[in-house]
This record gives C-alpha cells, sequence and structure tokens, in this order.
C-alpha cells in the first residue's frame, strides 16, 4: 500500500532529528536499530520509498532507537486526535528554537501532559 507524502515526511523528520541529536551517522544508526544497511536509514529520512516501510524495520526502529513500543512510535508519525495540521516538523521546528535542554524538556513535558489530557477526554466523550 502505498504511504502518503505527510506519513514520509513525518517520518524522515522525525528519524532525523533523533540521529542527529544522537550525533549518530546514518551508519552508525543502521548498526544500533539493527537495519541491514546505512542505506535504510537514508531512504526512510529521504522519503525514498513508495509503500509503507515493512513492519519489522519500524518495530526495530521503535524498539532500538526510540524504546518505545511500535505503536508509540506510529502515534508520532501520524498523530491520531490532534490538529491534522500539526506535524513532527512542526513540532520539531518549534523545539529546535530552545538552545537550552533544560527549557526544552519543561515544554516537552508540559506539552507530553496537556495532549494525554486531550486524548483521555476525547476517549471518555466518544
Amino acid at each position: 500500500m502505498p504511504a502518503p507524502e505527510e506519513y514520509k515526511e513525518n517520518l524522515g523528520n522525525l528519524l532525523k532529528h533523533k540521529r542527529e541529536s544522537l550525533g549518530l551517522s546514518k551508519r552508525e544508526m543502521a548498526r544500533r536499530t539493527g537495519l541491514p544497511s546505512h542505506d535504510t536509514i537514508r531512504r526512510l529520512e529521504n522519503g525514498d520509498y513508495t509503500n509503507y516501510p515493512e513492519r519489522e524495520t519500524l518495530e526495530k526502529i521503535a524498539l532500538n532507537l526510540f524504546e518505545v513500543e511500535l505503536q508509540e512510535l506510529e502515534d508520532l508519525i501520524v498523530p491520531k486526535n490532534l490538529n491534522s495540521k500539526l506535524t513532527v516538523g512542526s513540532v520539531l521546528a518549534c523545539c529546535e528554537q530552545f538552545s537550552d535542554v533544560q527549557d526544552l524538556n519543561k515544554v516537552i513535558t508540559v506539552c507530553s501532559r496537556r495532549i494525554a489530557e486531550i486524548l483521555e477526554s476525547s476517549s471518555t466523550t466518544e
């Protein structure tokens, strides 16, 4: 099944930001995630693929790089129950404005709590 451009952009931005924040090369990131080559990372970051990535590939990335379950990674790529204009790219662009990691961590904590409240309230009203 073909992956939409928004999905490719969100996944690419998420992976690139994570890789750069950890100071990893594409080759090192491939090793860390257990993927066969750095070319896989390059294609995912650049959106150079047609169909959705294989489930096994995404599971390796989720567990070995983000230390989350696959569903949590998928929720980062395609946020559910949130404003459709809120993309990973727009969130990352906002976060890059913070030079102090402690300030950024505070913002992320507050945003995470607010998102959890929104999701909880929307699930109880359905």
